[in-house]
């Protein structure tokens, strides 16, 4: 599929419906397939990855990097149809289970929003980060980053 171009990482939003679903692939995938965790540095290598253990390192290497590999690109732009400006921005330990994101991040929305709560939409580095190529964070004034944006 054909990715959206977003040039400002910080509008590269995902809404919290988009990591549902985001999260309920990751989840039927791993209890359908023994995923090994390959991982020089990690505590669980040559272990089978789980869905109540999967942590961001894990879904960025086993599932954002190859959903994004033939456009080369941010997950946000592999799923989004044009900017998504974010409401919030999530700061994480890349060691976190990413269900335990997901729910923290369902909880925020439920009692932040008026409207429907997968509508909320989020900055989260990981998925707004185009994680095949980082050097458009590279400049040398952090609060021209997006995550000070």
């Amino acid at each position: 599929a054909e990715a959206t171009a977003i040039a400002d990482v910080a509008l590269r939003g995902v809404a919290l419906g988009q990591l549902l679903a985001l999260a309920s692939f990751v989840e039927d995938f791993l209890r359908r397939y023994d995923i090994k965790d390959v991982s020089e540095h990690s505590k669980t290598k040559g272990e089978s990855i789980r869905w109540e253990t999967l942590n961001m390192y894990q879904l960025k290497d086993v599932f954002v990097l190859p959903l994004t590999e033939g456009n080369r690109c941010s997950y946000v732009e592999s799923i989004a149809t044009s900017k998504q400006p974010p409401m919030w921005m999530i700061s994480h330990w890349w060691g976190t289970p990413f269900s335990h994101t997901i729910r923290m991040l369902q909880l925020q929305a439920q009692s932040r929003s008026c409207q429907g709560a997968e509508d909320m939409i989020y900055w989260c580095c990981t998925m707004a980060n185009n994680q095949h190529d980082l050097t458009e964070l590279e400049d040398a004034d952090v609060l021209r980053s997006p995550f000070a944006r």
